[in-house]
């Protein structure tokens, strides 16, 4: 139809389409070279096993064949001189998933996903543009097509080792961190920060890969517009009984690593600064393990020195002192009144989780 062909010659290229849905997508690829077909592939794979809980940005998809080398991406939170600007790679990508995926994966524009923190910092629609400009998150343009990757493409995965591990999306969610500048991060930050521990670091990952994140994930100090009124830090939350919360103070990321059980890093981190074994202020690593419900590691703190007697100041002023009756039990008690269990505290005292 772009061509403004007849209908007839419209009429004759109906007759050669298949009627199945799945043989229609199957042909669609085969036109591809091998070379192509293999990348598209990739990339279909890529997003029907994404484990996070929004769509990837498209500049992930720009990346995949760099998933061989050891040293992707750099975990010193420095952008490669190599790379190009963001909305180079974003521009680039986007033609590439609709030439290779032949319109199977589009990329749509992302702000509709961050609607819930627009309106939390009371953002307007230009200043969402201001952040986001014409960057994309990659979605199937049909449910059929994710249907027509699991049923058809499914078996292809072992010949590509490593593609969909949850790793994997960690080390490109990295490299997107480390190319975008800081109010994308922050506001990424922000979407997701209810997702620690569900969808987003929910499995241990190598040390090296975390330091890089603690990199990215800064305060953001001295790097923020003084009038601008969005989040200028990295923060955590606090979150009580009756499901409210609150934005905390800035983020530490060894407590966050202790709440989603990254277990290695934190040993780590420990070795560094073995004051991180002991409660300061409102921070816990004791506490963080218990409340993600990490059984080992909290048998491994107390092992190495930690107290369950060390008071944890909360918001609201007071101390409490988290104890652990039971190491096969691995929520921690307060008090006999204020007993915490997943986060929440039973006579709503907050007190901050995983950070």
């Amino acid at each position: 139809m772009l061509r403004h062909d007849t209908a007839q010659v419209l009429e004759e290229k109906l007759k050669v389409i298949p009627r199945d849905i799945n043989e229609l997508y199957d042909q669609l690829l085969n036109s591809l070279e091998p070379d192509e077909r293999e990348r598209a592939i990739k990339m279909l794979l890529l997003a029907v096993h994404n484990p996070f809980s929004a769509p990837l940005n498209s500049v992930a998809f720009a990346w995949i064949d760099d998933l061989n080398d050891p040293q992707f991406p750099p975990c010193d939170g420095k952008k490669p001189p190599s790379w190009p600007p963001f909305n180079e790679i974003n521009e680039n990508v986007q033609l590439q998933l609709k030439s290779l995926t032949k319109g199977l994966l589009e990329a749509t524009p992302m702000t509709n996903s961050f609607e819930p923190v627009s309106r939390m910092f009371e953002m307007s629609d230009p200043e969402l543009d201001e952040i986001f400009g014409p960057m994309r998150e990659v979605r199937f343009f049909h449910r059929t097509v994710r249907g027509f990757v699991l049923e058809k493409l499914e078996s292809t995965t072992r010949q590509y080792p490593g593609l969909i591990n949850v790793e994997t999306y960690h080390r490109l969610w990295l490299a997107e961190l480390t190319l975008a500048e800081l109010p994308y991060r922050l506001m990424i930050w922000y979407r997701d920060i209810w997702k620690v521990g569900v969808s987003r670091f929910q499995e241990e990952l190598p040390p090296e890969l975390l330091r890089g994140f603690s990199c990215v994930l800064d305060n953001g100090q001295d790097t923020m517009s003084e009038n601008v009124k969005w989040p200028k830090t990295f923060r955590g939350i606090y979150q009580r009984i009756d499901h409210s919360w609150w934005l905390a103070g800035s983020l530490s990321f060894v407590h966050m690593a202790a709440y989603t059980g990254q277990q290695e890093y934190v040993f780590q981190e420990i070795l560094k600064n073995p004051k991180l074994l002991h409660a300061t202020g409102e921070l816990n690593l004791l506490l963080s393990a218990a409340l993600g419900d990490r059984k080992y590691l909290v048998q491994a703190l107390l092992e190495r020195g930690s107290s369950p007697t060390d008071s944890v100041v909360c918001e609201s002023g007071g101390k409490k002192r988290p104890r652990v009756q039971d190491p096969n039990r691995i929520h921690p008690r307060l008090d006999d009144r204020d007993m915490v269990y997943r986060g929440r505290l039973s006579n709503q005292t907050r007190t901050r989780l995983s950070v």
